[in-house]
């Protein structure tokens, strides 16, 4: 068997590994709320699912606790089967039944820590009444959360610092108060390309921006490369994530003009560049300070239906 053969004969049957592993792991609620396991012999369903699929304890916990979350939403229930329930955990918690068909699209088309990323950002534009975000969807807000578990913080800190965030606290409770800190730290986070720009001006330091260079290949040269990297510190531009750019994303799209443009070049994540290649980033042409989720591709425009094309193409490359 040469080693083309052997790649091949390993990647075939891991599919069906995995394909039986997923499809076992959706019918464990079942087996437990039928008690297989005992009639059949097993201590327990851990005994059960480590014999008969080599799982692990905490594998099947997840299995268990996901597959409970979705048993009442076939769309979803689908894409665990097909693709693991993994694939659905990010939203097994926030998904209902009137927006199990929202998220079965997003989670068919996203890896499991994009979903989570986007499930997070969308959830947090919605629930803040005082930024300016621009989705428009029908999922409802996440209903308060009762009975929440509290946990107690104990620190040495000088007297003259004990001091002065009493003084900083005023009538607020100390929850109130953590809270207001943490709202302004998120704040502080998702401003952080905007200061970065608004610093190098401040000492009249900014770089020389390169021009825009236009040819075939998907080479980003260097002068420009590092002038749009150093702008967000090689972080991922999204607002509030703290991420490091792992690529230099196309606004609008290298395939569609055949140019660098410093000014369309954005470094992003993985996840975020996925979102951009889903059109789920509205404003996408616009400063990154300016950006945020929607719930829907909007293909309204020629523009936006040409990247749409650009797009699904680099869908298929990576499937």
């Amino acid at each position: 068997m040469s080693d083309s053969q052997l790649y091949q004969f390993c990647k075939k049957h891991g599919a069906i590994s995995l394909e039986a592993r997923r499809k076992f792991a959706s019918a464990l609620p079942e087996v437990v709320h039928r008690k297989l396991y005992k009639k059949h012999s097993f201590g327990s369903i851990y005994e059960f699912a480590a014999k008969l699929a080599g799982m692990t304890k905490a594998a099947v916990d997840s299995a268990l606790w996901v597959m409970r979350k979705i048993e009442d939403k076939p769309e979803l229930v689908k894409i665990a089967q097909e693709k693991g329930f993994n694939r659905v955990k990010p939203i097994a918690n926030i998904a209902t039944k009137e927006t199990e068909e929202f998220w079965a699209k997003k989670a068919a088309n996203m890896s499991q820590n994009t979903l989570r990323i986007y499930a997070r950002t969308l959830q947090k534009q919605k629930n803040t009444a005082d930024a300016d975000f621009c989705v428009n969807t029908k999922i409802q807000p996440e209903k308060p959360r009762k009975n929440i578990k509290k946990g107690r913080i104990s620190m040495d800190l000088p007297v003259e610092m004990i001091e002065k965030i009493k003084r900083i606290k005023g009538e607020h409770d100390w929850e109130e108060f953590m809270e207001l800190l943490l709202t302004a730290k998120e704040r502080e986070s998702s401003q952080t390309f905007q200061t970065k720009s608004e610093e190098i001006k401040k000492c009249n330091c900014e770089p020389e921006k390169p021009k825009p260079v236009r040819n075939n290949s998907r080479y980003i040269p260097k002068k420009i490369r590092t002038y749009v990297t150093e702008k967000t510190g090689h972080h991922c531009a999204f607002p509030g994530c703290t991420k490091h750019a792992t690529s230099l994303h196309h606004t609008q799209r290298f395939a569609a003009e055949k140019v660098h443009d410093p000014d369309k070049l954005i470094p992003l994540c993985d996840a975020h560049e996925r979102m951009a290649h889903l059109g789920l980033i509205e404003n996408e042409e616009e400063p990154p300070e300016t950006w945020c989720l929607r719930a829907e591709a909007n293909f309204d425009t020629p523009k936006e239906k040409v990247k749409r094309y650009v797009d699904d193409f680099v869908w298929l490359y990576r499937h």
